[in-house]
């Protein structure tokens, strides 16, 4: 098979799977658990360094790894509800460890 055969077989196959959550999951569980190889941490350590992510990206990330933080009065009246605890510290100007406790 050429080089070029294998190419356009593997643009098609990257184009039917890249929207099949399924798919992605199976690849994702796959490779859970297997070490990386020293080389490839320090690529995606120097390819990863200094990248900004937007303040949309940041919410995304929150939103995924973050406990869902709750604000009440001291009646027990309902306030706010915040996407994480770092979020709701920023909001009221306090520390998230002040927050947590």
């Amino acid at each position: 098979m050429s080089q070029e055969t294998k190419n356009k077989l593997s643009e098609i196959i990257k184009d039917k799977y890249k929207n099949d959550k399924e798919y992605v999951e199976r690849v994702r569980k796959a490779h859970l658990g297997i070490p990386m190889h020293e080389n490839t941490r320090k690529a995606l350590l120097a390819a990863n360094t200094g990248r900004k992510f937007s303040d949309e990206t940041k919410l995304k990330i929150s939103k995924a790894n973050g406990k869902i933080v709750l604000q009440f009065d001291l009646n027990g009246n309902f306030l706010k509800e915040y996407h994480s605890a770092s979020e709701a510290a920023k909001d009221i100007n306090m520390t998230t460890a002040s927050v947590i406790n």
